[in-house]
């Protein structure tokens, strides 16, 4: 039997793992115009009554990531996320470059 099985049955929690981080040795994220400072950002949805706990409508918070607090600029939680965000922009680039062509064909 697992060590994780166990202590379920035993009514312990996972183990808890104590770390000190050196956070003057990690690298700070900042933004493509050199700023470190950001705002934390939310999104918002409608959660209907059927979903919701109270059975009334109401409004989520959601954290999507963070805004430079200079040029307002997202960034998202995690580097990865970063990259893929990146990606779906160029993607969305090329569409448009196609989208161009096909109009500029029509209208030709």
């Amino acid at each position: 039997m697992g060590e994780a099985k166990k202590r379920a049955e035993a009514g312990l929690g996972p183990r808890q793992v104590k770390m000190q981080v050196p956070l003057a040795q990690l690298d700070d994220r900042q933004c493509e115009c050199g700023s470190k400072a950001f705002i934390q950002i939310y999104g918002l949805k409608a959660l209907p009554g059927l979903y919701s706990p109270s059975g009334k409508a109401e409004t989520m918070m959601l954290h999507v990531g963070f805004a430079c607090l200079v040029c307002g600029k997202t960034k998202p939680l995690s580097p990865d996320d970063e990259k893929k965000l990146e990606e779906m922009a160029d993607k969305k680039e090329e569409g448009k470059t196609e989208e161009k062509s096909m109009i500029e064909v029509v209208e030709g």
